[in-house]
């Protein structure tokens, strides 16, 4: 109550040897080890207010040498205080870590991502070829190996050098990877026990909220600030319902090859497409790094031009498109769950991670029985976005450098855009 007291700058005086009683602080009642009632009289006629100087240092040494996050009344928040000691101590969080890779260890606050580590792993990026040798020095001394891998809603980027881009969400998977379809991860053990969950009314709740603040604010995985004003509204569409939109993305994309899909997969989409609705009708979205020509992509720019389809190769934000098609085309994009969350229809080429649960229309659908059959209800586009975002993600507050809610980490890049 005296640190609360002085908190409020009012005039505190302690009977004891309290660790607040100092010059500028409380007043101590205490002389040479006994209570002396003279000055607690004299406190009561000329109560001494505390220093606001000395105060603001007092409560800086508390936040970073004293206080811990966490309480001893739930089990959750005794094992945030543990970890927390841990950390103090220089045991847990990014020291329980071994990371071989220097572009990890060069990740903007990489410490703060991996602060509720509790346990000696290996952290590596993803299932892709540069992590086997991380795979490999797990296996060799008998440790888990986490998959490391960009967030959903990853950053927010200043132009298109990635020294400018701030990184507000990353994932760690302990089992396995999401864009893994031929093995288990960790976000289909968080979708199932979400949706099994009693509680899932209330996380369809917060996933509905979530859902609304992504798509009113055009919020994509890659968000630029001041990016160019072309957008949808631009594009000549005559009717939403005649028309697809196609996603295509970069050649040799860890989702692609680990989706169950190929080029053949791409070549099948556009196929399909074309007959459907018409070349006429049929717009291809170009990956941004195909456009800023760092990477090759899976649609050959001369036989789309040959099929006459529109091609869409302006660095155009993806969410202000899927507000004009009502129908996607993709085969492992992670756009297909931009669309979802935007209500369009999505048709899936490859098997992604939101694949399989009946929230697509599916192509392959060898991971159908493994993610439906442990679910006691049906999966929701609101229920999966409570999995990704609150269970899954990880936010950061990147100024602060604490790990937050990903409402409030996404409120943070929205005022960075304005």
């Amino acid at each position: 109550m005296g640190i609360i007291s002085l908190y409020n700058f009012k005039p505190t005086i302690t009977l004891g040897n309290a660790i607040y009683a100092n010059s500028g602080l409380a007043v101590s009642a205490v002389s040479n080890g006994i209570f002396n009632e003279e000055i607690l009289n004299n406190f009561w006629k000329h109560p001494v207010f505390p220093n606001r100087q000395c105060i603001e240092k007092f409560f800086r040494i508390l936040r970073n040498n004293a206080i811990l996050p966490g309480n001893f009344y739930t089990d959750e928040g005794i094992e945030q205080t543990i970890r927390e000691v841990l950390q103090k101590i220089s045991i847990g969080g990014i020291k329980n870590c071994h990371i071989l890779s220097s572009g990890i260890r060069r990740i903007p606050n990489i410490d703060v991502f991996l602060s509720k580590i509790s346990r000696e792993c290996v952290i590596g990026w993803g299932q892709k070829k540069t992590s086997f040798k991380a795979m490999k020095y797990a296996s060799k001394h008998n440790l888990p190996y986490y998959a490391l891998e960009d967030g959903f809603v990853k950053s927010l980027s200043q132009g298109r050098w990635k020294e400018q881009e701030i990184i507000f969400s990353l994932i760690i998977d302990r089992q396995g990877i999401y864009y893994n379809s031929a093995a288990p991860s960790e976000l289909e053990s968080i979708i199932c026990d979400t949706v099994n969950s009693e509680n899932f009314e209330q996380y369809s709740s917060q996933g509905a909220k979530l859902i609304s603040l992504i798509t009113s604010n055009n919020i994509v995985k890659f968000n630029v600030r001041s990016s160019t004003s072309e957008n949808g509204s631009s594009i000549k569409i005559i009717a939403k319902d005649s028309s697809v939109l196609l996603i295509d993305q970069t050649f040799g994309d860890s989702s692609v090859v680990l989706g169950n899909a190929s080029k053949e997969s791409f070549d099948q989409m556009l196929s399909d497409a074309i007959s459907k609705y018409g070349p006429d009708n049929v717009f291809v979205k170009i990956h941004p790094n195909v456009i800023n020509r760092k990477a090759k992509g899976y649609f050959s720019l001369h036989r789309l031009r040959q099929s006459k389809v529109h091609i869409i190769s302006s660095d155009v934000n993806t969410a202000q498109l899927l507000k004009i098609f009502k129908n996607v085309y993709v085969v492992t994009s992670g756009t297909g769950y931009e669309a979802l969350m935007a209500g369009c229809h999505v048709t899936c080429y490859g098997e992604p991670f939101y694949s399989g649960y009946g929230l697509t229309e599916d192509k392959k659908t060898s991971t159908q029985i493994r993610r439906i059959k442990k679910l006691n209800r049906p999966l929701t586009i609101k229920l999966l976005a409570y999995a990704i975002f609150y269970r899954y993600s990880i936010f950061i507050d990147p100024v602060l450098k604490k790990q937050i809610s990903p409402v409030d980490s996404i409120k943070i890049i929205i005022s960075m855009l304005k």
